[in-house]
């Protein structure tokens, strides 16, 4: 798992592009593996005549202090303040902080934060930056390769294929479908809901016009398996991410949501939609047959786990302003958003 946080190492250390050479710390939560240090020898080739950054050192005592702080805290991330203290020992200027989440699958999110060690603040933009969809050391390598390229405005090199958004649409090969994309932050999301009729997804009520509007339904499991090449079901962190890019979870749901389409009784609290991501309140179904909340609420399924019968979800509705973070069934039938690949993102 070092060899990912080792590749974002990289990332945060030519994360900006400014006229002075800055001092940069870079801190990696857990110990670093022979293997991982090959890797980033390997990187920092791609990068030896970068000039915007000097990399410094951090002490081992200070990386200790760090590791026990990171052991303290139940959510395993080190505050902005104890990051700033850290780079300010090693005389920086900024610290870029690397934290990796995975799940009981193997799939790897990797999360990474600026702090200014000045204001003791993450860096307004340069933060919560994903990337995932790095499954073996071939990928990573490959994955270094289009990181260099994207910083150093040459194009990467790349022999993989997959269908990627083209401007503000993607095609899906399965049937030729068009949806139109958004980019929010470091990520390209779906600016619909998926509408491919795999087996075991529905229409609402049955009713193939509520496909047409609203996208079909997907269980769990097959909701994990729907998203066209180069595109996967977002995580928990993911969706995280989201939030966080438009201005936090609270704000979240009436920025995303569509201008129309929601029902508009009393309380309803109307959608911006700022980013153009359009969510709509498609509802959600059960495994009895029923379906219940359409134009009230909208469902969206994360691709991780709760437990062995639930995995985390993200719902809106019609009378709030927030997206509400959830566990459901994996029977259930909810709405799937897809998200780009990170390195189809960078293409």
């Amino acid at each position: 798992m070092r060899k990912f946080a080792i590749l974002l190492s990289v990332l945060c250390a030519f994360a900006f592009a400014q006229n002075e050479r800055k001092k940069l710390a870079i801190y990696i939560a857990g110990n670093v593996t022979e293997e991982s240090l090959m890797l980033r020898t390997v990187i920092n080739d791609a990068f030896i005549n970068n000039s915007e950054y000097e990399i410094v050192e951090i002490s081992k005592a200070t990386l200790a202090a760090l590791a026990k702080e990171q052991n303290r805290q139940t959510s395993g991330s080190v505050s902005p303040e104890k990051i700033a203290e850290m780079g300010k020992d090693s005389e920086a200027h900024y610290v870029c902080a690397v934290q990796i989440q995975s799940d009981k699958k193997g799939s790897h999110l990797l999360n990474i934060r600026i702090i200014d060690v000045t204001t003791k603040l993450a860096v307004p933009g340069k933060s919560n930056v994903i990337v995932s969809g790095l499954g073996n050391a071939k990928e990573i390598l490959e994955a270094g390769r289009e990181i260099a390229g994207f910083i150093l405005g040459t194009p990467a090199q790349s022999g993989s294929a997959g269908k990627t958004a083209g401007g503000n649409t993607l095609t899906d090969p399965r049937g030729g479908q068009q949806y139109k994309t958004a980019k929010i932050g470091n990520q390209t999301w779906m600016a619909e809901n998926l509408n491919y009729a795999a087996s075991g997804s529905k229409c609402y009520g049955n009713n193939p016009a509520n496909c047409e509007k609203y996208g079909r339904l997907y269980n769990w499991e097959t909701a994990k398996k729907a998203c066209p090449s180069g595109w996967h079901l977002p995580s928990d962190g993911e969706w995280e991410v989201l939030a966080e890019a438009v201005g936090g979870g609270e704000v979240a749901g009436k920025k995303l949501k569509a201008k129309s389409g929601w029902n508009t009784g009393s309380g309803y609290v109307p959608g911006t939609d700022d980013y153009g991501f359009s969510a709509l309140p498609g509802g959600n179904g059960y495994s009895d047959g029923y379906f219940y909340y359409v134009g009230n609420y909208g469902f969206w399924w994360s691709a991780t786990e709760y437990d062995s019968d639930y995995a985390w979800s993200r719902y809106m509705d019609y009378g709030s302003s927030d997206v509400g973070r959830d566990y459901g069934n994996k029977s259930g039938l909810f709405s799937v958003r897809c998200l780009q690949d990170y390195g189809e993102a960078r293409r």
